[in-house]
């Protein structure tokens, strides 16, 4: 009895680990490149020619990594829980709205990462650079788009912005909506009609609640940070 009890734990112990290797062996590093030649398949041999390629490929699932090399390029939507990241920062790498009235990022799942880009928003009145839910977006320099400061910086829901700097909008940073409590930390958010829209959100570098101007916790990150 103890023999087949022994079998069956060994078999099932084998089986986990099987289901738990194939589960990671699923993520998948996908690749861009704005020189590579038209119509390539995201490996690094042969990489998607542009983001939005990258985006819509149907083999992207949750848990990705798309590899963004140095270039400008079209943003767009994220329809997997995956990690948009430059390989080279936001000096060199530029994600930018397709049209005026357009989002240039945007991800509406519960876990999305955007990471190490220059944004640059639609110069629409109502255009968002990034949209972003339960996610984070670090290292990136948003911009607006327009000679004027219109539109929006970053609209977030219950999502980190992280050692980013947010400048040239009618509104910086703003929730999405209640109950949504964007988080700010290590950031520069400033050159805006309004910075900040305070109504629900959280800011880690305020000892008490937030007033009209940033903490100095959040006007200056660690040296090197851009790109980093």
């Amino acid at each position: 009895m103890n023999v087949s009890r022994n079998c069956v734990v060994s078999g099932l112990r084998v089986l986990a680990l099987g289901l738990l290797a194939s589960a990671a062996s699923a993520q998948f590093t996908w690749h861009v490149s704005a020189t590579a030649a038209p119509g390539g398949d995201g490996s690094a041999a042969a990489p998607f020619q542009t983001v939005v390629a990258a985006l819509s490929n149907p083999e992207l699932e949750d848990g990705d990594t798309v590899l963004v090399g140095p270039g400008t390029y079209d943003g767009g939507l994220l329809r997997a829980e995956i990690v948009l990241e430059s390989t080279h920062g936001p000096a060199v790498t530029t994600l930018r709205a397709p049209l005026p009235s357009l989002t240039a990022v945007e991800c509406d799942l519960s876990d999305c990462t955007v990471r190490g880009f220059t944004v640059i928003g639609g110069t629409g009145a109502n255009a968002v650079a990034v949209a972003i839910s339960n996610g984070l977006i670090e290292r990136c320099a948003v911009v607006g788009g327009g000679p004027s400061l219109t539109g929006f910086g970053v609209r977030a829901c219950n999502a980190t912005i992280r050692n980013c700097s947010v400048t040239g909008f009618q509104i910086g940073i703003t929730p999405a909506g209640f109950p949504c409590v964007p988080i700010v930390r290590d950031s520069i958010v400033s050159g805006n009609t309004l910075d900040l829209d305070w109504v629900n959100v959280a800011y880690s570098c305020f000892g008490t609640a937030p007033g009209s101007t940033l903490g100095a916790g959040c006007q200056s990150v660690a040296p090197g940070w851009i790109g980093g």
